[in-house]
C-alpha cells in the first residue's frame, strides 16, 4: 500500500513501481551517497526507512502517541556522519538525540513533567533510554505511522514538514498492534487536520484526502480505509455516530477529543478515544493558532496563557487519564 504516490522529475511510473517493489530495509544507500559526495544529500531524494521503529517495543498499553516521520538529520548519529549538506549547499543541523522527536526534542518538552525535564540527562546518548523509561512507567506507547517514505524538496532543501512526505508506505505493524491489542483505547496524534480550521478533507470517493498534507491522524485514517474498514466518529461520547463520508463541515474541523469506531466483516468492532492537539512545532507559533476557537476558549479561561502551556496541559491530561478535562476543552462551532 502506497499513499500520496508522486513521480519525481523525469521519472516514469514503471521506475517508481520498481522502487516501491524494493523498498529499503535501512538507509545505508543514503549514507553511502553522502560519504561519496563530500557530505551532500542526493538532489533527487531516495526512499527512506524509518530509523527508530525498532528502538521502542510496543506494549499492550491503553495509550498510544502517534507521529509521522523524522527529519533527515537522523543520519548524523546513526551513521557517524560529520556533515550533511543540502544539494545546493546549506548545512543540515544535527539532531539533539537519536529517538522519536530527537531532532529538537519539542514533544518531550511538553510530555515530560517539570521534574522529569530537570532530571533529563545532559548527555544526548542517555536521553533515549530516559524517555523510554518514562513512556514505560506512564504506560504509553510511542510510534510513527510512516514506515517508508520519499521526500520532496522545497527550494532545493530537505525539510521535515509532513506536507513534503510522498510515496508513503504506512506502518502496518503499528496498525496491527493497535487492532490486536485488547487494551488499546486512547490514541493521540501529533498532527491532525481535523483539529484545524480547514478541517479533514474528504474526497468524492469518501476517502480521506492526503493531497495537501500527510498529518499522522489523516494517514492513520486513510490507511484504515484502504484496509476496507468503515469509520465513524462520535462527538458526544458515543451517543450519536456519523460515518466519515457523512461528516458535515463543522464535524470535520476544530475537534480535539472524540471517539472513533472501526468495523468490517469478520472483524470485531472497536472503539477508540482520539486526541488531536496542535503539533509541538506549531505550539511555538501562537500566531498560527490564534484564530482557532479551541485555543481562544482555553486562553480565555486560563489567564491568557500561551499555547506552550496549553499543549503541556493536554499532554498532562493524557498521561493522567483525565478524559473529562480533555472533553471539556472541546468547543461547539
Amino acid at each position: 500500500m502506497i499513499l500520496r504516490r508522486k513521480l519525481q522529475n523525469g521519472e516514469t511510473n514503471q521506475q517508481l513501481d520498481d522502487l516501491i517493489a524494493n523498498l529499503p530495509e535501512n538507509n545505508d544507500h543514503i549514507a553511502n551517497y553522502i560519504l561519496q559526495h563530500n557530505g551532500q544529500l542526493p538532489p533527487q531524494p531516495m526512499f527512506e526507512k524509518h530509523p527508530y521503529l525498532d528502538t521502542f517495543e510496543l506494549q499492550n498499553f491503553e495509550k498510544y502517541i502517534i507521529g509521522t516521520f523524522p527529519p533527515i538529520s537522523y543520519l548524523y548519529n546513526i551513521y557517524g556522519l560529520n556533515i550533511i549538506n543540502n544539494p545546493n549547499g546549506g548545512v543540515i543541523r544535527r539532531p539533539g538525540f537519536s529517538f522519536f522527536h530527537g531532532n529538537r526534542g519539542l514533544l518531550w518538552d511538553y510530555f515530560l513533567s517539570e521534574n522529569e525535564i530537570i532530571e533529563l540527562p545532559e548527555d544526548n546518548d542517555l536521553k533515549p533510554n530516559f524517555i523510554q523509561n518514562i513512556l514505560l512507567n506512564s504506560k504509553v506507547n510511542y510510534c510513527d505511522i510512516i514506515f517508508n517514505v520519499r521526500r520532496e524538496l522545497e527550494d532545493n532543501k530537505y525539510k521535515g514538514s509532513d506536507n513534503l512526505l510522498f510515496n508513503i508506505a504506512p506502518n502496518l505493524i503499528l496498525i496491527n498492534h493497535i487492532l490486536n491489542n485488547p487494551k488499546a483505547k486512547y490514541l493521540m496524534f501529533n498532527t491532525a487536520s481535523i483539529y484545524g480550521m480547514n478541517g479533514l478533507e474528504i474526497q468524492n470517493n469518501s476517502l480521506i484526502s492526503l493531497e495537501n498534507d500527510a498529518k499522522s491522524f489523516d494517514v492513520f485514517m486513510r490507511t484504515l480505509q484502504e484496509l476496507e474498514f468503515a469509520l465513524s466518529l462520535s462527538f458526544d461520547n458515543g451517543t450519536n455516530w456519523v460515518a466519515i463520508e457523512n461528516l458535515n463541515l463543522f464535524q470535520r474541523r476544530v475537534k480535539l477529543f472524540f471517539k472513533l469506531k472501526i468495523k468490517k466483516p469478520n472483524f470485531q468492532e472497536k472503539v477508540f478515544y482520539i486526541v488531536t492537539p496542535f503539533s509541538p512545532a506549531v505550539a511555538q507559533r501562537v500566531n498560527i493558532l490564534a484564530n482557532n476557537p479551541i485555543v481562544q476558549n482555553w486562553r480565555m479561561n486560563n489567564e491568557n496563557n500561551n499555547t506552550k502551556v496549553m499543549l503541556s496541559q493536554i499532554m498532562n491530561y493524557f498521561r493522567n487519564n483525565d478524559w473529562d478535562a480533555l472533553q471539556a476543552m472541546n468547543v461547539n462551532i
